[in-house]
Formats: structure tokens, sequence, C-alpha cells
């Protein structure tokens, strides 16, 4: 795809987790429960940058 490629950052980039934030500011609805779910999606699950012992849940 296209827009990966153009979105490629290198891993643990300042502009990666703004990224990130972006994309969940725009996505997420349904209050801070719903955000939060999807933050422990994309940052423990998905990216592994912090244990699952380490997350919110």
């Amino acid at each position: 795809m296209p827009t990966e490629r153009i979105l490629r950052l290198r891993r643990g980039a300042p502009a990666e987790l703004a990224l990130l934030f972006l994309k969940l500011g725009i996505v997420s609805f349904g209050g801070p429960a719903a955000h939060i779910a999807l933050m422990e999606e994309e940052t423990v699950a998905r990216r592994k940058w912090f244990p699952r012992a380490q997350s919110w849940t």
C-alpha cells in the first residue's frame, strides 16, 4: 500500500507516537473506556511497546 511506504517511520520516533495518537483521536468513539481499549491494542498487542504486565488492564 503506498501510504504505508510514505508513513514508514523509524521505530520509537516521536513522530510515530504523534501519528498514533492522532489516529486514535480520529477513530475513537465511545468515550474514555473505548479510547483506553484502543490505546492498549495499539501499544501493547500490536506495537509491543509495553509488556502485558505494564499495560492499563
